[in-house]
């Protein structure tokens, strides 16, 4: 568990990676669009279309996401940036107090 200083830091640097979006230097780099790595949430919607999904699956997605708020995402312009997905104290180096890299970035 991180002090408050600590988790500070963590919401400083997520804030900022947010900010970056997929350029064409970055690709470069072999940063890629979380829709080419795994499910957004069009691959979700695509999925429970699937007459093969599972049922299951299906379901809980239908108690989850709320067809409204699905509409107004899909009306959204909201800007593409680098995310995490899982930061946490652990998946962070810490030196003398001060953040020093974050970890984990598997996609």
């Amino acid at each position: 568990m991180g002090s408050p200083s600590d988790l500070a830091a963590l919401g400083e640097a997520l804030g900022l990676l947010h900010m970056y979006s997929i350029n064409e230097k970055l690709a470069e780099r072999g940063f890629r669009c979380h829709s080419q790595v795994g499910y957004d949430l069009s691959g979700v919607l695509a999925y429970c279309e699937d007459p093969n999904a599972l049922a299951e699956f299906k379901d809980a997605c239908s108690k989850m996401l709320d067809p409204q708020e699905i509409s107004l995402w899909k009306e959204s312009d909201l800007p593409m940036g680098l995310i995490h997905g899982d930061l946490y104290i652990d998946n962070a180096l810490f030196e003398n107090g001060k953040l020093q890299m974050l970890l984990d970035f598997e996609q």
